[in-house]
């Protein structure tokens, strides 16, 4: 029975199985002739590598270019191939020992402890707080802003006594009538800044109402009813 056609031996090409690779190629040195030499994918390192294509190690395919580049394989023995096996299994075996004397006497870091802000803090708090305590909390609520309201009609208060005293400076001191007419202006901008506060603020508390309304009706407080508590909160 004749055997299939081989690939010819001058091509020089090694194929890498697994860690190993036959390397069959024609050499002129008689010993060597048609013999078979294993070689280890780390070895491939050692060959010097102006005479080899480079390759990955994942291709599992070494190619030499032509039949000089084989002849540097002449230079390797099989007691070299053991050599570098040992060295190389002693060398991970040094490299994971180290590794693990270092994992077992490193000491473990302390572990952060988590920044809670203070917006956390109170909605925790509104979430897991009795119905007393949620209570007294909205109270609060609702006393910052009756504060708001009356610091809004103590403004208007003084910007009336400012118009009234306005008048009298005018009428004491003569003043131009530019003057005057600057400050008015100044005044009918606050005032109207001060209308605008005024009705985002009774809007507020309209809401505020309502959602206080919706806890005391609830018994079983839901996420969406202390969350709006929240958000009128920080319009304070």
């Amino acid at each position: 029975m004749q055997r299939p056609p081989t690939a010819s031996p001058a091509s020089g090409r090694a194929i890498l199985r697994g860690r190993h690779a036959v390397v069959r190629s024609r050499i002129s040195s008689p010993e060597v002739r048609g013999s078979a030499m294993e070689l280890t994918v780390a070895n491939l390192n050692a060959l010097d590598k102006r005479f080899v294509t480079p390759i990955k190690a994942s291709e599992g395919r070494l190619e030499l270019s032509s039949r000089s580049d084989a002849r540097k394989y002449r230079s390797l023995r099989c007691s070299d191939v053991e050599e570098t096996k040992m060295y190389n299994t002693r060398g991970k075996e040094k490299v994971r020992a180290f590794i693990d004397s270092l994992e077992s006497t490193a000491p473990l870091p302390d572990p952060c402890p988590p920044v809670i802000s203070a917006r956390e803090l109170l909605e925790k708090e509104i979430r897991h707080a009795p119905p007393e305590r949620l209570r007294q909390m909205l109270l609060q609520t609702h006393d910052a802003y009756l504060d708001a309201l009356n610091e809004m009609a103590t403004m208007d208060e003084t910007m009336a006594k400012m118009r009234q005293k306005l008048s009298m400076v005018q009428y004491k001191l003569s003043c131009s009538e530019e003057e005057v007419e600057l400050v008015k202006v100044y005044l009918t901008d606050a005032e109207k800044h001060n209308d605008n506060l005024l009705r985002e603020k009774k809007k507020a508390l309209q809401k505020l109402a309502i959602a206080m309304s919706k806890l005391e009706s609830r018994t079983c407080r839901s996420r969406w009813a202390w969350q709006e508590v929240m958000e009128l909160q920080k319009s304070l």
